[in-house]
């Protein structure tokens, strides 16, 4: 099992990190956040602004910065701040985790009813305007899957988000195959 690590951040609050075991463990979780294998998943600077990197930073930084110096050493130093986490344990036979007991946000079942399915766009622009943030984002990926679409759970992988899907769906952006 490999850790990894989500990233998200809602509104003006300040962004949030979580440590997983595993990719599916993070994906199961629901909470909408990009998941980060690699350093190199950091480089996508329609996800991770550099701003976004410097606030992650100084969730745990001894000494807070206003800026990094270039894109490479705010990629290199939130890497190493990520990693330095400690992640959970996981029990190798049985592949659980062993956590202390603590109280699990509550969240709505509903990703189970898309998890093996193929999600295809029904428009040939994104209807979403860029200051959607993590909206547009998501009609990206599935616009960037082309005519065959992709797989929720790639979707989730490439940054996309079961709330985003869920609006799209409504809106009739896109579809379930």
């Amino acid at each position: 099992m490999t850790t990894v690590y989500g990233l998200y951040r809602t509104g003006k609050e300040a962004p949030k990190v979580e440590v997983f075991a595993s990719a599916e463990i993070a994906r199961n979780s629901g909470n909408g956040f990009s998941i980060i294998k690699e350093q190199d998943c950091l480089a996508d600077t329609r996800l991770f602004p550099t701003g976004f990197l410097v606030d992650i930073y100084n969730i745990n930084a001894e000494r807070k910065v206003s800026k990094f110096r270039d894109r490479a050493t705010a990629e290199s130093r939130v890497w190493k701040m990520l990693t330095d986490q400690e992640a959970p344990q996981v029990d190798e036979e049985t592949e659980t985790v062993e956590t202390e007991a603590v109280e699990k946000p509550k969240t709505r079942k509903s990703s189970a009813k898309f998890k093996g399915r193929r999600i295809v766009a029904k428009v040939d622009g994104n209807p979403r305007t860029k200051k959607t943030g993590y909206g547009y984002r998501a009609m990206e990926v599935v616009l960037g899957a082309g005519e065959g679409g992709i797989l929720y759970e790639d979707y989730l992988d490439a940054g996309g988000r079961r709330v985003d899907l869920e609006y799209d769906l409504d809106k009739g952006s896109v579809g379930l195959v």
